[in-house]
């Protein structure tokens, strides 16, 4: 054998056992969770929701925690969908099961602005507001947002 051969066998052996474990590391609901991922991305959210309950549900929870942390990513696109099709509750619990799990991400308290603008509940909208705001840099359209809910408040 030549010695491209050798280094070919040699990287071969080598780069197998890293494969396989990268092989391993992938959950077995992850092709479910690309075809919810496209539905999604097509705006078909209540196809998108149906698939990421399907995975939910069938990865049971622990003390009403996920073992696995990548299920709360499928959790917080599902609420993204209850909340696209108007299931305002359904998405404010499922953000309230995440919100614990990543306590300093900003998005799943905009969301809940969002929702509470949606059902006209000025004081929570404000709430999830702020505390979204003082988790990153100040964003214009934010301060207006905060704003006119003050005004609406006669807070200003």
């Amino acid at each position: 054998m030549t010695s491209s051969a050798y280094r070919f066998l040699l990287i071969l052996l080598l780069a197998s056992p890293a494969l396989t474990s990268l092989a391993q590391d992938v959950p077995r609901w992850a092709p479910r969770a690309a075809e919810a991922d496209t539905l999604y991305s097509n705006q078909d959210y209540v196809g998108a929701a149906k698939i990421y309950t399907e995975i939910l549900d069938a990865n049971v929870q622990k003390d009403g925690k996920y073992d696995d942390r990548n299920l709360y990513g499928i959790l917080y696109k599902r609420a993204v969908c209850y909340y696209s099709v108007e299931k305002f509750e359904e998405a404010l619990k499922d953000i309230d099961m995440f919100d614990p799990v990543f306590p300093k991400a900003p998005q799943p308290k905009i969301l809940k602005a969002f929702i509470y603008r949606a059902l006209d509940n000025v004081d929570k909208q404000l709430e999830n507001l702020e505390q979204a705001m003082a988790m990153q840099p100040p964003n214009p359209d934010f301060l207006k947002w905060r704003g006119l809910l003050l005004i609406q408040k006669n807070k200003y």
